[in-house]
């Protein structure tokens, strides 16, 4: 049987967590007009008392910002750039591009439950 590389899962969990935050984000906020990346940041969040905004932050930062394995990519994508350009060539275009647009589809998702 022939297993899949590393890489490979952590790019599965990667694409995951940014479809879920891009869905958990719209789904929460529900109007993008008033959604700013700053208001995703802790210093924002605890400056505001709004329990909607605790509930972005912990969503979006803690749970999928936990969940994603960024440094566990960069390592990796370390170790591919050693042993195999082309894996590191496919890993990276499809960590950015990839999670880029999961996330863009969770966020059309979400918007569509929120509506």
């Amino acid at each position: 049987s022939t297993r899949l590389p590393g890489w490979c899962g952590i790019l599965a969990v990667n694409l995951l967590g940014s479809f879920l935050i891009g869905l958990f984000v719209a789904w929460i906020s529900g109007d993008l007009s008033a959604l700013r990346a700053s208001s995703l940041s802790p210093a924002s969040i605890a400056i505001e008392t709004v329990e909607l905004g605790e509930l972005l932050a912990f969503t979006a930062v803690g749970f999928c910002g936990a969940f994603t394995t960024f440094s566990s990519f960069s390592l990796d994508s370390f170790f591919l750039a050693i042993e195999n350009r082309w894996h590191l060539a496919i890993n990276l275009l499809c960590s950015v591009l990839g999670c880029y647009l999961a996330a863009v589809g969770g966020w059309a998702l979400g918007s569509l439950v929120a509506a």
